[in-house]
């Protein structure tokens, strides 16, 4: 068994946000764009007892948390495919930590992101 078998069995995609700035040297606007790329990862659900943890009013039942190898930031979307076919999109609200033993032993990098639904 490897890490990889706890994947998620359907479809996940990382919408990367990259958002416009003005160029400092010519004071233009730089226009923001999108990437978007399917990724591996193990999705589960925040327990009751895990928000007791958390700042109030941040997480609700049925938030998540998802382990990944891809590199994502604080306001980048996840888009799901539920076992139902429907596509459900979360926004990244916490890089919560890197697991740099796995990498260390196994050459795999895991990340975790709590995510929260989009509304």
């Amino acid at each position: 068994m490897t890490i990889s078998d706890l994947d998620y069995p359907y479809s996940i995609q990382l919408v990367r946000i990259i958002e416009g700035y003005s160029d400092q040297s010519t004071g233009e606007f730089v226009a923001g764009n999108e990437s978007t790329q399917d990724i591996k990862g193990h999705l589960q659900e925040i327990t009751a007892k895990e928000l007791q943890r958390m700042p109030e009013g941040e997480y609700s039942i049925g938030d998540r948390r998802l382990y990944t190898d891809a590199e994502a930031d604080i306001g980048d979307i996840v888009k799901i495919t539920e076992p139902d076919g429907s596509i459900t999109e979360w926004i990244i609200k916490a890089v919560e930590r890197k697991y740099s033993l796995i990498s260390k032993h196994s050459g795999i990098s895991r990340r975790a992101y709590l995510l929260k639904r989009k509304s």
